[in-house]
């Protein structure tokens, strides 16, 4: 049985190509049950599609990356099958666990932040629930994993097993104060990694992305708008004036007009 293994990458709608920075992403997949004849890396939301392919169980591909924007991708381990016959092309999609048919889910990716430099992916278990490449590489990219993307979808995980508890406690007429109770501080939890973040690297572009991934503000916050715009200005005139920084500023103003 021919298989192959795509790694499927999800940019989302960002300051893209702008500049000459240049950001490498090289890897390889290791796992003991399969070694995959070829690495498919899709940039899906690019117009048009960019792909690259490398033969074998290492990859490598450029993308830009300029320095004072934020780029974020979602990165997705994905079998195939040849043998199935699913839209027209042979291929049958398989999880890392189970076959299913579903489209990409991007709780399933892997946030990855661009930066200039080198990025090194090494993908040795991917049959985890969640799939967490070893990373190494520029600061910013390894501060956005570890320090944001990692814990705060963790939190997500549990805020997603909170509200199916809810609905099912509901449903069966039971109390739902201590899961009520527990959803609370869940969401503080999760606000908090994103404001300490701000509050301790006030001179990294991540800061940035840190706002962004706390939307429309902390709902436990009395004025969310309003502590959103207090932690933008503690950051460096250097990150307030960047590209990012400017973006995130005019964001933050439609936010206060929609109110």
């Amino acid at each position: 049985m021919k298989k192959k293994i795509m790694l499927v990458c999800l940019v989302f709608p960002s300051l893209l190509f702008a500049q000459k920075d240049t950001c490498i992403i090289s890897g390889k997949i290791e796992h003991s049950s399969l070694k995959p004849s070829t690495v498919v890396v899709d940039l899906l939301g690019t117009k048009p599609l960019m792909r690259f392919i490398s033969a074998g169980e290492n990859f490598t591909f450029k993308i830009s990356a300029p320095a004072d924007s934020i780029q974020i991708v979602g990165v997705r381990l994905t079998y195939f099958d040849t043998t199935g016959n699913i839209d027209g092309e042979g291929d049958l999609y398989l999880d890392t666990s189970r076959i299913f048919y579903q489209k990409v889910r991007l709780k399933d990716m892997v946030p990855l932040m661009l930066a200039p430099g080198e990025i090194r992916l090494t993908i040795n278990d991917p049959a985890e629930k969640m799939l967490r490449p070893k990373l190494s590489g520029p600061q910013n990219t390894v501060d956005y994993q570890e320090k944001l993307s990692i814990p705060v979808r963790q939190i997500n995980a549990l805020l997603d097993e909170n509200e199916s508890k809810l609905r099912r406690a509901r449903a069966n007429g039971e109390d739902t104060i201590a899961l009520k109770i527990g959803r609370t501080a869940l969401l503080k939890q999760g606000f908090e990694i994103n404001k300490k973040y701000i509050r301790d690297n006030p001179h990294s572009i991540v800061s940035i992305q840190a706002l962004k991934m706390m939307g429309p503000g902390d709902p436990l916050s009395p004025k969310p708008l309003g502590e959103l715009t207090i932690l933008f200005n503690t950051l460096s005139p250097e990150i307030r004036n960047s590209k990012a920084g400017f973006a995130y500023l005019e964001k933050l103003k439609d936010l206060k007009k929609g109110l």
